[in-house]
């Protein structure tokens, strides 16, 4: 038990360190996606590319993790 708590702030840490990059880097993704490729995509009823398009019209939204 007593290793358990020694390591436990470092497994948070992790954790914390590992969900910043995953946020990061679908910020990332959602920025450098192809715009005219994903309006296509919307145009024939892609839901996740409408929701791309919708965040990158609105990007106070979309930047938080920074």
């Amino acid at each position: 038990m007593e290793y358990f708590i020694s390591i436990l702030p470092w497994l948070v840490v992790a954790v914390c360190i590992f969900g910043e990059a995953f946020f990061a880097m679908s910020e990332l993704a959602i920025i450098t996606a192809n715009r005219i490729r994903l309006e296509e995509a919307a145009r024939n009823g892609n839901s996740a590319a409408q929701r791309v398009i919708w965040f990158r019209d609105q990007p106070e939204r979309l930047f938080g993790t920074t």
